[in-house]
C-alpha cells in the first residue's frame, strides 16, 4: 500500500493508516470485479483531518465519501463549505503529480458513479453470458434473542437497506425476504396401497351374509307361509262345506291343495246307485209337478231295444183309473212306473206300498224337494220302505243342497241332470266360490 500512494515523511497517524487500508480494499474489490473505473483528478480536499472533537483514531470521512464499513465509526460529514481545519494534502495532490498506476480518489462522493452504490454497466467482453442474471433474496433480519433482565419485549433491530439491490451472477432467482414454500412430500403411493391391501385383507366384514343361507331362510319363510295360507284356506273350506250340509265324517278327509280335486276326494265315499240295466220294473215316486220328468228321464237312462222304456202312471186315489193303470202296469214288461203324491205324501205313504207292492217294483227312485228340512226328507224315505236311489229337485234354491247325502242313499239327479262324484264337486266348489271362501 506504501508502494501505490506516495505519502511524505510524517509522523505515523493511526488515522492515516486507516484510511489507506480503506482504499486498497476498495481498489483490490474493483479489481476482482473487473471494472473500468473513470479516472478523475485528485483533489486535495479528498481526504481531511478529523476534528479537533473526534477521538484520536478517528477520522471524518471527506465529503460525498461513502461510510466506511469496518471496525472505525463514522463521524459527522465535514462542511464542503470549511477550509481543512487540519490543512493535509495528499504529496500528490500538492505537488499536481500522479504515480502511475494508482487509483484516483475522487474528492466528491457521486451515487451514481460509484462502484458500490451506482448502476452497475457491465462490460460485454468481460462477462459470462452463459450464466444467467438473478437476483439475490434480501437477507433476514436476524433476531436477537430476549434478555433475562429486560422489559420481556425482544428489540429487534432496525434492518439497513442493502445499497445493492441484489444483483448477482449465478445462481437461482429468489424474490422477497423469506425462502419459497417448502416442497409437499409426495405421498408413498405403494406403502398406502399396501396397507390398504392388508387392511382388506385383515379385516372381514362385521356382517358376513350367506346368500344360500338367505335364500333357504326365505325358501322357507314362505313355504311357511303358504302352509299356513292353505291351513287357512283349508279351515275355511271346512266350515263352509259343513253348513252345505256334507257330512262331517267326510269333511275331516278334505285336504289342501287344489279345491276341486280336494273335493272330488273328499267325495270317496260317496255311495253310487246300484240299479241293474236290466231291471223290469222300476217305479219313481215325487210331487205330482216333477215326478213325470223324472219318470221319462230314467225311462231314457234305461232303454229298452234302442228306445226309452214305456212308462206307466198310476194314481194313489182309490178309483177305475188307479185299477185300470194297474193292470197295465202289471202287464207291461220293462215298465216305468210313475206315482205322484200331493204336497209331503205322508198321508199317501200307504198308499204308494199298496202300488209298489201290485205292480212288484224292483227299484224304487224317490223324488226329493231340496227346499224342505233333512228330517222331512229323511222322514218320507223312511215311509216309503224300500228306496234304491233319490232325485233332487231345486237343489240350486237351496241353501243345504249337500245335506240329501247325509241319508245314505245314492243320488242320480240334482234338478234333472246326473250327478256323480265329480258333479256333486262341481255343485260344491261353485257353492264355495259364491259363498265367499278362500282357498
Amino acid at each position: 500500500m506504501a508502494e501505490r500512494l506516495a505519502m511524505p515523511e510524517a509522523p505515523a497517524d493511526p488515522g492515516i493508516n486507516a484510511i489507506e487500508e480503506i482504499s486498497a480494499k476498495l481498489e483490490d474489490s474493483v479489481a476482482a470485479e473487473g471494472l473500468m473505473v473513470p479516472e478523475q483528478p485528485v483533489a486535495s480536499e479528498s481526504l481531511k483531518m478529523p476534528d479537533s472533537d473526534t477521538e484520536p483514531g478517528e477520522l471524518a470521512p471527506a465529503e460525498g465519501l461513502p461510510e466506511a464499513r469496518g471496525s472505525v465509526e463514522p463521524a459527522s460529514s465535514p462542511d464542503p463549505e470549511k477550509p481543512d481545519e487540519a490543512g493535509f494534502q495528499s504529496p500528490a495532490t500538492s505537488s499536481g503529480m500522479e504515480s502511475p498506476g494508482e487509483l484516483p480518489v475522487p474528492t466528491t462522493f457521486d451515487p451514481l458513479t460509484d462502484p458500490l452504490t451506482g448502476p452497475w454497466t457491465p462490460d460485454p467482453e468481460s462477462l459470462d453470458w452463459s450464466t444467467p442474471l438473478s437476483w439475490a433474496p434480501e437477507p433476514e433480519p436476524a433476531k436477537e434473542p430476549e434478555s433475562a433482565g429486560g422489559s420481556g419485549i425482544a428489540e429487534h433491530p432496525i434492518p439497513t437497506p442493502d445499497p445493492y439491490p441484489g444483483l448477482y451472477l449465478g445462481g437461482e432467482t429468489q424474490t422477497g425476504n423469506q425462502a419459497g414454500p417448502e416442497p409437499t412430500p409426495e405421498p408413498d403411493v405403494a406403502a398406502s396401497s399396501n396397507s390398504s391391501d392388508r387392511n382388506e385383507t385383515d379385516q372381514t366384514p362385521p356382517h358376513a351374509v350367506d346368500i344360500e343361507q338367505v335364500r333357504a331362510g326365505i325358501q322357507a319363510g314362505l313355504e311357511d307361509a303358504e302352509a299356513i295360507a292353505a291351513g287357512l284356506a283349508l279351515a275355511a273350506d271346512k266350515l263352509a262345506l259343513t253348513g252345505l250340509g256334507v257330512p262331517t265324517e267326510w269333511i275331516s278327509n278334505l285336504q289342501t291343495g287344489d279345491r276341486f280335486m280336494a273335493v272330488v276326494q273328499m267325495l270317496g265315499e260317496l255311495p253310487e246307485p246300484t240299479i241293474p240295466d236290466d231291471v223290469q220294473v222300476i217305479a219313481v215316486v215325487g210331487a205330482a209337478d216333477v215326478v213325470g220328468l223324472e219318470a221319462a228321464r230314467t225311462a231314457l237312462d234305461l232303454p229298452h231295444e234302442g228306445g226309452p222304456r214305456p212308462v206307466v202312471t198310476i194314481p194313489v186315489e182309490v178309483g177305475p183309473a188307479r185299477l185300470e193303470a194297474l193292470d197295465q202296469g202289471a202287464a207291461t214288461r220293462p215298465v216305468v212306473v210313475s206315482i205322484p203324491v200331493a204336497g209331503d205324501g205322508a198321508q199317501d205313504a200307504e198308499k204308494v206300498r199298496e202300488i209298489l207292492q201290485h205292480v212288484q217294483a224292483e227299484a224304487v227312485i224317490a223324488v226329493l224337494d231340496a227346499t224342505r228340512s233333512l228330517d222331512e226328507n229323511r222322514r218320507w224315505v223312511a215311509d216309503l220302505g224300500q228306496v234304491d236311489a233319490v232325485a233332487l229337485d231345486g237343489a240350486l234354491d237351496s241353501g243345504e243342497p249337500a245335506a240329501v247325502l247325509q241319508l245314505g242313499v245314492p243320488v242320480v239327479r240334482l234338478d234333472g241332470i246326473g250327478v256323480d262324484r265329480v258333479g256333486w264337486a262341481a255343485v260344491l266348489c261353485t257353492q264355495l266360490a259364491v259363498g265367499g271362501a278362500t282357498s
